[in-house]
């Protein structure tokens, strides 16, 4: 009888560690799907991520370029409007010749009428 009841024990004994390897495997397949699943949802995200972030850079770069063109446009103009600002005493002494030549020329005008 000890021989049956070895057999017993060890058949239970094999049963037991057989259902407990099972559910090793049971849970470290469970554990590697979840990572699986965990990674391919960090992935999404982050890929989503740098969408969004190469989106902005995108409109950060355009944002840029427009800023420059509109800074060359304004210091061109600035330079314009300088050149004129140094010239205006030029431009006064040109102003005052003209109404004295056109003073004389009137007066000279008007001693030739009047000397017939």
């Amino acid at each position: 009888m000890t021989t049956g009841m070895t057999m017993v024990n060890v058949n239970t004994l094999l049963g037991t560690v057989a259902g407990v390897v099972a559910l090793v495997a049971l849970i470290a397949v469970a554990v590697v799907r979840w990572r699986s699943t965990s990674d391919e949802e960090t992935s999404r995200l982050w890929k989503g991520e740098a969408e969004a972030q190469k989106a902005r850079a995108d409109r950060l770069e355009s944002g840029l370029a427009d800023l420059t063109r509109r800074m060359t446009a304004l210091e061109e103009e600035n330079r314009v409007l300088r050149s004129l600002y140094d010239s205006r005493e030029e431009m006064a002494q040109l102003r005052h010749a003209m109404t004295d030549g056109f003073t004389t020329l009137a007066s000279l005008l008007k001693e030739g009428r009047s000397t017939p």
